[in-house]
């Protein structure tokens, strides 16, 4: 199968292990300015060697997501509104 090949350009130090990872694949490309530094780059660019592509684990946390559903959330929700409905009812009440 043929691919595309794809340049990176950057300013690495030799002797210095470096990964390169991937994000989302719905994310959008980014839009680099090569285009103002091309004549600056040097003149013959190295093309790196890579290792076997190998996945990175996602530690699995046992802690449940934040759920807004929780009875305690919206307990809160309606203290708090509580007291500004009070507080600006007898805020009124004062003036009249």
């Amino acid at each position: 199968m043929l691919q595309l090949q794809r340049s990176l350009i950057a300013p690495l130090t030799a002797g210095i292990t470096y990964a390169l990872t991937t994000g989302d694949p719905q994310a959008n490309a980014p839009h680099f300015d090569i285009a103002h530094f091309r004549d600056s780059l040097p003149a013959p660019i190295d093309t790196l060697t890579l290792a076997a592509l190998s996945a990175i684990p996602t530690p699995v946390s046992a802690e449940k997501p934040f759920d807004p559903s929780t009875l305690w959330l919206w307990i809160a929700i309606l203290v708090v509104g509580g007291l500004s409905a009070f507080g600006a009812v007898r805020a009124l009440r004062k003036q009249a």
